[in-house]
């Protein structure tokens, strides 16, 4: 005796691409814009600085940056406190990092 596989057939999305029917569309994952309030990775903020993860972490150790622990291992920064740390750094920007410039 045969079985039949209860397996659906693949259905067409809007695009012309061809979606299993078992999956719906699939979503794109955009970030809320940033609020005074946002809280952002390490990854984050060492992207904004252009310095390494690791000072962003022993800037928070040495209490120049104040950070929110959410668990034992989670660790964000306010945005207010990164451009609080921007508008108070005494280090000069490479002007190839300076939006507007030629």
């Amino acid at each position: 005796m045969a079985t039949t596989s209860k397996r659906r057939t693949p259905v067409s999305s809007s695009a012309g691409h061809r979606v299993p029917a078992t999956r719906g569309p699939r979503m794109l994952h955009q970030q809320p814009p940033a609020t005074p309030t946002a809280l952002l990775t390490a990854d984050q903020v060492a992207a904004e600085l252009h310095i390494h993860r690791i000072t962003v972490y022993k800037m928070i150790a040495a209490r120049q940056i104040e950070s929110v622990r959410l668990n034992s291992r989670t660790v964000r920064i306010k945005r207010s406190e990164l451009d609080r740390v921007i508008s108070t750094s005494t280090r000069p920007v490479n002007p190839k990092f300076m939006i507007g410039t030629r």
